[in-house]
């Protein structure tokens, strides 16, 4: 018998924890560059772990993953949107903040070719300063490509100023590194997706 091919791509939510409904993305809710459901939302806070990870279909992958940072943080800006359902928003609320290192250990990645997202959000004002640099596997450095914006209801919300795309990884570990804050430099991040080469580019950012 053919077995299903499994959906490629896994996203993960970081929220101040369990209490806290607007920053839970429903497993039906669309969010993310690649838009897709079934968001694993971690619950706790700002140092923690998370295991048996769900892809976009839902289904099981045996993917894990662990995060540390000093505290966490919401966006008070999103918390309308967030409140009436919007997953980009939901998403933007809460996020690792960036007063020490941001450290995210992913294991158990099944796609032999893959791509990773990460998404920052920020309580500052609009638009606020720079948004820091990541390391994937120590390998390489993206940085966004100018002025951090806070979360607004808008298609474009997350593009090049909000988020850093790494592509062509292959390692079944990945490990996500970025410096605390630094003068007009913040690292703080909502979310990150790992997204499987099979499942196309990313959508062109306006």
């Amino acid at each position: 018998l053919a077995l299903a091919a499994q959906a490629g791509v896994i996203s993960v939510n970081f929220t101040e924890g369990a209490d806290r409904a607007n920053q839970q993305i429903a497993s039906g809710t669309l969010a993310g560059v690649w838009p897709r459901a079934n968001w694993n939302n971690t619950t706790d806070g700002a140092v923690g772990s998370a295991s048996a990870l769900v892809d976009s279909s839902g289904a099981a992958t045996g993917v894990t993953i662990s995060w540390a940072t000093s505290n966490m943080w919401g966006d008070g800006n999103a918390t309308a949107d967030a409140n009436l359902g919007d997953g980009d928003a939901q998403l933007a609320r809460g996020y690792l903040d960036d007063g020490g290192p941001v450290q995210i250990s992913v294991t158990g990645i099944p796609y032999a070719n893959y791509s990773v997202v990460v998404f920052y959000s920020t309580d500052q004002g609009d638009p606020v300063e720079q948004f820091g640099s990541a390391s994937f596997n120590g390998t390489a450095t993206y940085t966004p490509e100018g002025l951090g914006r806070r979360y607004t209801n808008d298609p474009q919300q997350w593009n090049t100023n909000t988020t850093v795309i790494a592509t062509n990884l292959t390692s079944a570990t990945l490990q996500i590194d970025m410096a605390s804050r630094a003068g007009a430099s913040r690292s703080a991040v909502a979310g990150i997706q790992i997204v499987e080469s099979t499942e196309g580019a990313p959508p062109p950012f306006a």
